[in-house]
């Protein structure tokens, strides 16, 4: 009964250093969960931030594409109303120039004229 009574004791001295161990992994394991919980929380915090920041960034961005848009089609209106006055200086330039063509024409056949009068002149001396 004395060997009976000692293995009891051997065993519940076993189970009670198994049972302390146990709650010691069990109270290390929560510490790891607790801070892995806290970690993720602060993820979570710095994740809204960035999104936030993100969305307003996206915003301005809207914003910018939309000033460069606007300014682009300015900048082609202007270059559609020079190129409407470059036409229009084209064609003045093409009508003056007909109008020089047509005073040498007349100058040539002034010239021609002159030319044949003198020559007439001097063979009548």
């Amino acid at each position: 009964m004395q060997k009976d009574t000692a293995a009891a004791l051997h065993l519940a001295q076993c189970a009670d250093r198994d049972a302390s161990e146990f709650k010691l992994a069990q109270a290390q394991n929560t510490q790891v969960f607790n801070a892995l919980r806290k970690t993720q929380l602060e993820h979570d915090t710095l994740l809204r931030e960035h999104d936030t920041l993100l969305r307003e960034h996206g915003k301005r961005l809207d914003q910018v594409e939309q000033k460069v848009d606007a300014g682009f089609e300015r900048v082609e209106r202007r270059f559609d109303l020079l190129r409407i006055r470059l036409d229009a200086t084209d064609m003045a330039v093409d009508l003056q120039l007909d109008k020089i063509r047509e005073g040498f024409g007349k100058m040539a056949v002034g010239q021609e004229e002159i030319t044949q009068l003198l020559t007439r002149i001097i063979e009548n001396k």
